[in-house]
């Protein structure tokens, strides 16, 4: 019995480690400032690991999709509370703000979404959102394709 329940915590440290991993991994992904360059790696993750055999493209679909939502709601939380404290600031200092996050943006190169006014977070939640949508029409298209 005890060396079940051992084997039990061992399995749940692994899984807690893969959790991190993966929630790391959709971190750095999620700040790609490139569109293309994000949806092109994230999809070669995709493709690589539901290229995998036995259950592992299963195991993987779940990880991601818990690292996913966990990441997911972290931003939006933060988001959250950047316009809470935005909506306490006078115009000029809202003004100020963004001057500060235009030049300190790690976002340089995407143009469209600087003169929109978007801050880093927005661009980020952005990121996240057309994450999840582009793996669950890629898990859609794997499940079909397997006759589930």
């Amino acid at each position: 019995i005890l060396c079940a329940a051992g084997q039990k915590d061992l399995d749940s440290e692994d899984e807690s480690e893969s959790l991190l991993q993966m929630e790391k991994l959709i971190l750095d992904i999620s700040l790609e400032p490139s569109d293309e360059k994000r949806r092109k790696r994230l999809s070669l993750l995709i493709d690589e690991e539901l290229s995998k055999p036995n259950g592992a493209p299963s195991d993987f679909i779940d990880l991601f999709s818990s690292a996913l939502e966990k990441v997911g709601n972290l931003v939006q939380n933060a988001a959250r509370q950047r316009a809470l404290e935005i909506q306490g600031q006078s115009k000029e200092e809202k003004k100020e703000r963004m001057e500060q996050e235009a030049e300190s943006s790690m976002y340089e190169g995407d143009g469209e979404m600087m003169s929109m006014g978007k801050s880093d977070i927005e661009r980020q939640l952005w990121a996240l959102v057309d994450m999840m949508i582009q793996s669950k029409m890629t898990f859609k298209k794997a499940n079909e394709g397997n006759g589930d």
